[in-house]
């Protein structure tokens, strides 16, 4: 089978949110991910990029699994990558990337246990 476009990213969720749409959820969210190599001179160097991503609940994703994703969460994600262009009011044009997901999953919820335990 032929994957146009397929992305997958794994990172934290920096922000989220889940609305009922027609008879489906949809879920809006920002994945961070964080990419670490050498520089020349032996420094470390990180770069961080945040992924715009939308999801819909459907045989593939349930609403359990959208309404778990939430800031803090660590999540898994496959998709596609779409750009969308749009013209502003001003006459200038503007892009953007999205993923749309076909299957997400969620391996940490976010949860303020986890800065109990690790403060003893």
């Amino acid at each position: 089978m032929e994957y146009k476009n397929l992305i997958q990213l794994r990172g934290v969720v920096k922000s989220a949110e889940t609305v009922p749409y027609g008879q489906k959820h949809l879920c809006k969210f920002t994945v961070l991910t964080r990419y670490a190599y050498s520089g020349r001179n032996g420094d470390n160097v990180f770069e961080d990029t945040l992924h715009h991503c939308t999801a819909f609940s459907g045989q593939k994703i349930p609403v359990e699994t959208l309404r778990k994703i939430q800031s803090g969460s660590v999540v898994y994600v496959t998709g596609r990558q779409r750009h969308i262009r749009k013209k502003l009011d001003d006459g200038r044009e503007t892009s953007r990337a999205e993923v749309y997901v076909s299957d997400v999953t969620v391996h940490k919820a976010a949860s303020n246990e986890l800065n109990i335990s690790q403060s003893i």
